[in-house]
C-alpha cells in the first residue's frame, strides 16, 4: 500500500507536451488563464532539458511542460504524438525537505518507485513519485525554500 496522499495539501496541475506556445494558446482560449511565466534551461537552475509555463487558474497552480527531444526522462510516457496535452502529475506541498525524505522511504518501503528527485532548484527540492499503477498520473511532492515562497508569490494568477 502506498503512502497516503494528503489532498489538503494538493496546489498544482502538472501537464506535459511537445509544444508549450500551443499548449499556452490552449489554455489561455479554452480556460482563461491570459499569461504564464516561462522558464527555460538558460536560466540558472532551471530543470534540465524542459522548457516551463507556470500561472495559477482559480487558485491552482497549472504547470506545462515541454521537455527538450532526447531528454523528455519521466515524461516521455505521457506525451502525445499529436503534440497535444497531456496530464502527467498532481502536486502537493510538504513543509519541510525532512519530509520530502520519509516520503521518498515510504514510498519505496512501498514498492512505488522515486524516478527523479532535485534539490534547490529554482527554490524548490521535490520528489516525483511513480503513483501511475494506482492513480494513472505521477505524483509530485514540493518544498518552497525562500527564493521558491517569491517564485510562486510572482506567478501570473487568472
Amino acid at each position: 500500500m502506498s503512502p497516503s496522499i494528503q489532498p489538503e495539501n494538493f496546489f498544482q496541475l502538472g501537464y506535459v507536451t511537445r509544444d508549450l506556445e500551443g499548449a499556452i494558446a490552449r489554455f489561455r482560449d479554452d480556460h482563461q488563464v491570459a499569461e504564464f511565466r516561462r522558464i527555460d534551461t538558460t536560466e540558472p537552475g532551471g530543470p534540465p532539458g524542459s522548457q516551463i509555463a507556470l500561472a495559477y487558474s482559480r487558485g491552482v497552480m497549472v504547470e506545462i511542460i515541454e521537455p527538450v527531444p532526447g531528454r523528455e526522462g519521466i515524461y516521455l510516457d505521457a506525451l502525445r504524438p499529436d503534440g497535444g496535452v497531456s496530464l502527467h502529475h498532481l502536486g502537493y506541498l510538504v513543509d519541510d525537505v525532512a519530509s520530502l525524505d520519509e516520503l521518498a522511504e515510504r514510498f519505496q518501503a512501498a514498492g512505488v518507485g522515486i524516478p527523479m528527485r532535485f534539490s534547490q532548484r529554482l527554490g524548490l527540492s521535490a520528489i516525483y513519485a511513480d503513483t501511475r499503477p494506482g492513480i494513472g498520473h505521477f505524483s509530485e511532492f514540493v518544498f518552497r525554500h525562500d527564493e521558491g515562497k517569491e517564485l510562486f508569490a510572482q506567478l501570473p494568477h487568472s
